[in-house]
């Protein structure tokens, strides 16, 4: 007995934007830049988009559906960060995927490198 899972095109590219951010989050690390961070974001929205319009497609490209497919990502994943993943702790620098996974691309920032230290609350 063969069974076969067909998901939309529509469902896959929303199953991989909402997954994106947890990605980031295991490729960058802590103390990397938030532009970092986000070209990292664009870069997988990009080539998820692009694979997911490939899928939808049958292997036929139409660079149109690729770069609405792409944005659509990008806004999905942006969303899916701050109103999932940020808020439960999962993901962002003191997400715990970065508690976890100490190493990744990225290098402190200027700003972070010359900001005063807080005095730990008592």
């Amino acid at each position: 007995m063969n069974t076969q899972v067909t998901l939309a095109p529509t469902l896959l590219q929303i199953l991989v934007a909402t997954v994106l951010p947890m990605l980031v989050a295991l490729v960058t690390s802590r103390i990397a830049a938030p532009s970092v961070k986000a070209l990292t974001l664009i870069v997988l929205s990009a080539i998820g988009g692009w694979l997911t319009e490939l899928q939808a497609s049958g292997g036929t490209f139409v660079l149109r559906n690729a770069i609405v497919t792409t944005v659509t990502t990008l806004v999905v994943a942006i969303a899916s960060h701050f109103g999932i993943w940020k808020p439960l702790r999962i993901t962002g620098s003191g997400g715990v995927i970065q508690g976890v996974v100490p190493i990744g691309i990225g290098r402190e920032s200027a700003a972070a490198r010359t900001a005063v230290p807080r005095e730990p609350a008592a």
